[in-house]
């Protein structure tokens, strides 16, 4: 469905029964390391919104 793949991690979002599966990928010393929850539908709205807030909150780290 979608994906950002960066240098050291990304984002990959699919599909999932009814709902989708959101997965966190980052490169580490010792391998990938892959992280991934399933939601309904109905939530993908809310996890947007609690992922542009993180964003927000990690560029505030940043400056």
């Amino acid at each position: 469905m979608g994906s950002w793949l960066g240098d050291v991690y990304g984002l990959t979002l699919a599909p999932a029964g009814g709902g989708f599966t959101l997965t966190a990928i980052e490169e580490a010393d010792h391998g990938v390391v892959a992280a991934s929850v399933t939601l309904p539908e109905g939530q993908r709205l809310q996890l947007a919104s609690a992922l542009r807030r993180a964003l927000d909150v990690a560029r505030g780290w940043e400056g």
